[in-house]
């Protein structure tokens, strides 16, 4: 009898994989606190070999998830992304700084609108970095119902894993020499579980 194989959505491998906090995606928590428990020692090295596999995925999901969003990105005058820039609201106050730099987008970086990252970048410069030619996390996008299209289309892409599901043993929970799983780490191992 042969075992199943782990198979995956991206959407899934990136809900495993990574988590939202203050705005930002860090890497999920709960995947290093399971790699640490203390479990015996084929279920460790079991999970461990399919979280690896899993941390291969999903660097190949992100560089295209990237080329995804470079493709649809709309580029400015001189070839850089347009960005709406993270510090746009603090620009009235380097007015006096900024008035004879010959910025051509200054007005529209400071309504918050797209400017090209060059002229980010020149922003910041002119205030000595006060004001960061970072991003908002937006790109102008050629065209976003294509974007969208193609983002759905890649995150709803099936993810094989060659090596088999895990079966778990409840009772290892009564063992006071392995550690208890908690919910959000059970939650997480559901996919990777034999039935």
């Amino acid at each position: 009898m042969s075992l199943e194989s782990i198979t995956l959505t991206n959407e899934q491998l990136t809900t495993m994989m990574v988590t939202m906090e203050q705005g930002k995606l860090i890497p999920n928590p709960a995947v290093e606190s399971i790699k640490n428990k203390r479990l015996p020692i084929k279920l460790q090295y079991e999970l461990r070999k399919i979280f690896n596999q899993l941390a291969t995925e999903f660097k190949f999901l992100e560089e295209m998830r990237q080329e995804t969003i470079k493709r649809f990105t709309q580029l400015g005058s001189d070839g850089t992304p347009l960005i709406v820039m993270k510090d746009h609201v603090k620009i009235p106050e380097f007015l006096d700084k900024l008035a004879g730099c010959g910025i051509t987008e200054l007005d529209k970086a400071m309504k918050g609108e797209f400017v090209s990252a060059e002229t980010a970048k020149q922003i910041s410069q002119a205030t000595d970095n006060e004001i960061t030619a970072d991003s908002i996390g937006r790109v102008a996008l050629t065209d976003s119902t294509e974007f969208q299209a193609a983002v759905k289309e890649l995150m709803l892409l099936n993810v094989n894993i060659n090596l088999p599901k895990i079966t778990l043993d409840f009772a290892l929970w009564d063992d006071p020499k392995y550690d208890v799983w908690t919910g959000i780490e059970m939650d997480l191992l559901i996919p990777l579980l034999n039935n």
